[in-house]
């Protein structure tokens, strides 16, 4: 859909369609649509080399006079094929190349009736006509296309074409005791089938590929759970113990210059694209349920979180308690999505079928580039949200600037330096200590400190402190924020080791100031746990319901922003309550 808006819309001079040699009828499909709406394409015909590994034969150049489209084999991975399929789309541009032509896709002798009578009323209309070819948007009113639909709504006649497009409709639908969209597929199917079968041989000596047994085994009814669930584990852990050296490398390398930060390049996934994929789902009540469920499935913008607070309190066992996180997150996807689908989205099930694409060995040169774009992507987000969004939280933690303490400190540390018994080391670190409990009061005092008390009485029943709360609150614009908030509300100094004043420190001695656990460390193994849990499940972050209410309204955008708030809520609560009973 989004594809064909910006080729209807910005018109390009040359489309350039990747094709699939592997998969020469499925791919073609989209070719066929393509032709329809009467623009300049060539095709590169992709991956050529396993074509031809395959023993198949095509005679492209045949194919290419038949559809009047150029095609060029191309191996884009090795680069190979590109430079003449750049020297064609010039020659295309330039009216050069004597291939092209504008054909009709013959669609049978009722389909071509209805897709006429459909024509003669867009006709009538000459600023649809000069943008759009009206043959494609009558084959596309024949399908009951929605966005076709609405394009045409402005029209004046557009009673008359909707009326006309309906009763062709309902005819055929009678005739052939098919939905019209199917049959007008299955006319664009029986094209590509006849330009096939006289320009393609397949190799009937075929061999069983390594790929389908290794699909046979790893998507088995049985083995297939167990298979998948090691390698989430495998990934998991390698997270940690491979992903250790990469991360000591960049820590090293950005304190060499007289700055660091707490290592967030873990990951670079996102729930943005993953609610726009959404929109290849047919059903609507599909796409709205696929949606409120995704932000379940954790993103790699929490990852700094699981890290931080793994790296602090589960040393031992890391790669299973991530593992663990990511498949609550899963299982809480499956259970929404059947409590969903049983009040709000009732509906009957469809067969669901999905092609497996063979197995490939990645290029340097791919893998780089992909590596590249995710490491800029990230980086503009942190130097745009998550940097704003820093600079937001230190100036709540900075303000107001009048606090009044409930003792006087710099008298105190006077005192200190004036004792004459102690030595000098003692003094400063008596200063020290006196200093970091004004700082921590002040802090409590500020306005960040006022929010956070505010929402305390909310999360108290989680095990979660005021400062927990504060970083929930600044999470939600960005995931990656909750460490950074960490960094500034407890004072750490990201240059120190580990012994000191490090972040991972600070967490593991943290205590609460007041309430009945007034003294007690805030963080446990099971507290941290449960805020795992609870950073997995809340609040989706801003992007993400900014998609979300794009793709289905504000009604489904605050809903998913309520439901996995109560939901992370509840399991947190079970998470502590029953775990403090058991532990």
């Amino acid at each position: 859909m989004f594809v064909r808006s910006h080729i209807t819309e910005n018109v390009p001079d040359v489309v350039i369609n990747v094709v699939d040699a592997s998969n020469l009828e499925r791919n073609l499909f989209l070719t066929t649509q393509l032709i329809d709406m009467n623009i300049k394409v060539v095709i590169a015909l992709n991956m050529y080399d396993e074509f031809q590994k395959k023993g198949a034969k095509l005679n492209y150049d045949e194919l290419a006079r038949m559809i009047g489209i150029p095609i060029i084999p191309t191996v884009a991975v090795k680069g190979k094929g590109i430079d003449d399929l750049i020297r064609k789309i010039i020659d295309v541009y330039e009216d050069k190349d004597p291939v092209v032509r504008y054909i009709h896709i013959n669609y049978g002798v009722n389909i071509e009736e209805a897709v006429s009578k459909i024509q003669a009323g867009i006709e009538d209309n000459k600023e649809i006509k000069n943008r759009y070819s009206d043959r494609y948007l009558a084959v596309k009113l024949l399908e009951n296309d929605r966005t076709t639909i609405s394009l045409l709504k402005n029209c004046m006649n557009f009673g008359k074409i909707t009326g006309i497009s309906q009763r062709e409709i309902a005819r055929l639908e009678k005739e052939y005791g098919e939905k019209s969209e199917t049959i007008v597929t299955d006319a664009k199917y029986g094209f590509i089938a006849g330009a096939l079968k006289e320009t393609y041989i397949e190799n009937k000596e075929q061999t069983r590929s390594a790929s389908k047994e290794i699909d046979n085994f790893i998507t088995h009814k049985i083995l297939g759970f167990p298979i998948f669930i090691f390698f989430m584990w495998l990934m998991f852990q390698a997270s940690f113990t491979l992903g250790g050296y990469p991360m000591g490398w960049i820590d090293a390398g950005v304190g060499f210059i007289g700055k660091s930060f707490i290592p967030l390049l873990m990951g670079f996934g996102c729930n943005v694209p993953a609610v726009m994929a959404t929109r290849t789902l047919e059903n609507r009540k599909d796409r709205i349920l696929t949606m409120l469920i995704t932000p379940f499935m954790s993103c790699s913008a929490r990852l700094p979180v699981y890290v931080l607070l793994i790296s602090a309190f589960f040393p031992k066992n890391q790669g299973l308690v991530l593992f663990s996180i990511y498949f609550a997150g899963i299982i809480l996807a499956i259970l929404s999505a059947l409590l969903l689908r049983k009040i709000l989205f009732r509906k009957q099930d469809v067969p669901f079928v999905m092609e497996l694409p063979p197995y490939r060995i990645p290029s340097l040169k791919n893998t780089s580039i992909h590596m590249w774009n995710k490491a800029v992507q990230y980086l503009k987000k942190m130097g745009s949200v998550i940097l704003l969004a820093s600079i937001f939280i230190w100036a709540l933690s900075y303000y107001p600037r009048n606090v009044k303490f409930s003792a006087d400190y710099d008298t105190m540390t006077e005192q200190i330096k004036s004792d004459p018994v102690l030595s000098n080391v003692a003094k400063s670190e008596r200063t020290a200590e006196l200093e970091l409990i004004k700082e921590a009061e002040r802090q409590e005092k500020s306005f960040i400190g006022q929010m956070g008390h505010f929402i305390e009485p909310v999360i108290q029943p989680l095990g979660f402190d005021w400062k927990i709360g504060v970083s929930i609150i600044t999470g939600l614009a960005a995931k990656e924020i909750v460490v950074s908030s960490m960094g500034i509300l407890y004072q750490a100094d990201l240059n120190a080791d580990e012994t000191s004043g490090s972040l991972i420190n600070k967490l593991q001695q943290q205590q609460h100031t007041s309430g009945k656990l007034k003294g007690q460390k805030v963080f446990s193994r099971l507290v941290a746990f449960g805020f795992m849990l609870f950073v997995l499940i809340y609040f989706p972050c801003i992007a993400v319901i900014a998609s979300i209410r794009k793709e289905s309204g504000w009604r489904w955008a605050v809903f998913g922003m309520v439901y996995p708030t109560l939901i992370a809520w509840v399991v947190a609560f079970l998470t502590y309550q029953i775990g403090s009973l058991l532990v």
